[in-house]
């Protein structure tokens, strides 16, 4: 059973950084790389939409050394359903075959 992606310490590292499966995740390419998924969550109550966000468009804007923390990505976020901007980010690993 695979689990998903911990907060380590930021003060022990100098900033927050998420690590899945022995892999260090803090920026957008890091995060393509591992094949994690991402989701942007609109947190308007009338709405609650989310949907997975395409890192590969978030990449060729940002760079590949862009943060991929709520910190960085959040704000940047529009919600397609209702057009909100009260948004945040959630990250999940990597779909695996079924066996």
């Amino acid at each position: 059973m695979r689990v998903g992606p911990t907060p380590l310490d930021e003060a022990a590292h100098g900033a927050p950084i998420w690590c899945a499966m022995g892999i260090t995740i803090n920026t957008l390419g890091a995060l393509h790389d591992a094949n994690e998924r991402l989701f942007g969550c609109c947190r308007d109550p009338s709405c609650y939409h989310s949907a997975q966000i395409d890192l590969d468009p978030l990449i060729a804007r940002y760079g590949r050394d862009h943060g991929c923390m709520h910190r960085h990505l959040a704000h940047k976020l529009r919600c397609t359903a209702c057009g909100g901007t009260n948004c945040g980010i959630q990250l999940l690993p990597a779909r695996t075959p079924q066996m």
